[in-house]
């Protein structure tokens, strides 16, 4: 068995560390740590919230099952929810998610380490593209709204960055690099030379395929948001669920850009979410409520889950 040094051992008490010290912070300044999770005022909307976890585990599970038929001819379903599922758990303890993408290749024993890591990286980057695409345009409205932005600046504004972003993308799909050009780039940096050959790769992908992980990508940021907004319903009411999607889509982006630094972003989500939902006139308390059940359904229950696997694994 691999001996773990003192350096990950550290990290990783920092990772448990530093959530612990943000929710202290947060039950110090904002919140109450109590049994109010528990006292929700609609079990339906928690219900819907909970249904939609199924919904945003089987989204994932369709987008990895499509790379591991088309990339690596996989057609076992068991295996790629078994993969799945211990990326999940072996990417909860490590910065970044990393150890996501390790979790996922144990499982699938034959294919190598860096292609499933770099399969993993194109599917998470799709994720990432609407997280931020549509969050820099929430946050602009936001802005616009919290400090009464003129609408004939703020509008333009918009419209500009939408505008600027979707040139990026036309660029992004036309550009392309030989591999001589790559053998070039890399003749320095040698080490990277394979990752950007095999990353590169990824651009052979099935068109078709493409344009179906990119719909599913969205797809599972609008159930991620809607699952937000169903938990802040089930404390407070249904009335105001446009504006518990618009604090959902900000928490998510907010969570995104700050570094993972704790399990599963525990402690950073909880904080945007009490801050922005407080910020629109809403409950504190709801704000760390909806978002610790989010933590709850969407990351801690399917990585137990995931861990089962990585153990039956070895």
């Amino acid at each position: 068995m691999k001996q773990v040094s003192s350096k990950e051992f550290l990290y990783f008490l920092l990772k448990l560390f530093v959530p612990v010290l943000l929710i202290y912070y947060l039950s110090v300044k904002f919140i109450t740590i109590d049994s109010s999770i528990f006292k929700v005022n609609s079990i339906a909307f928690l219900a819907a919230g909970i249904a939609l976890t199924f919904l945003n585990i089987y989204i994932q599970f369709l987008k990895w099952e499509l790379l591991c038929n088309d990339y690596f001819g996989i057609k076992s379903r068991v295996e790629v929810i078994k993969s799945l599922l211990s990326g999940i758990a072996a990417g909860i303890f490590t910065p970044g998610r990393l150890g996501e993408f390790l979790g996922r290749s144990i499982i699938l024993k034959k294919e190598k380490l860096g292609e499933v890591m770099l399969t993993t990286i194109y599917e998470k980057l799709l994720n990432q593209f609407w997280i931020l695409y549509v969050g820099i345009v929430l946050v602009e409205i936001y802005a616009s709204e919290i400090y009464e932005i003129p609408k004939y600046f703020s509008i333009p504004l918009i419209i500009f960055t939408v505008a600027i972003i979707f040139i990026i993308m036309k660029y992004l799909k036309r550009f392309s690099l030989t591999d001589n050009q790559i053998e070039k780039a890399t003749k320095k940096l040698p080490f990277l030379k394979k990752l950007l050959f095999n990353l590169y790769n990824t651009r052979r992908i099935n068109p078709t395929l493409k344009r179906q992980l990119f719909g599913l990508s969205l797809i599972l940021y609008i159930v991620i948001i809607v699952q937000y907004a169903f938990f802040v319903s089930s404390y407070l009411n249904g009335a105001e669920i446009i504006n518990y999607l618009w604090v959902g889509g900000l928490v998510i982006f907010i969570t995104t850009l700050i570094p993972s630094i704790s399990i599963g972003d525990l402690g950073i989500r909880e904080g945007a979410s009490v801050l922005i939902l407080s910020s629109f006139g809403f409950s504190q308390q709801t704000g760390f409520n909806a978002s610790l059940l989010l933590f709850c359904f969407n990351i801690f229950i399917p990585s137990v889950i995931g861990l089962y696997f990585l153990v039956r694994s070895k």
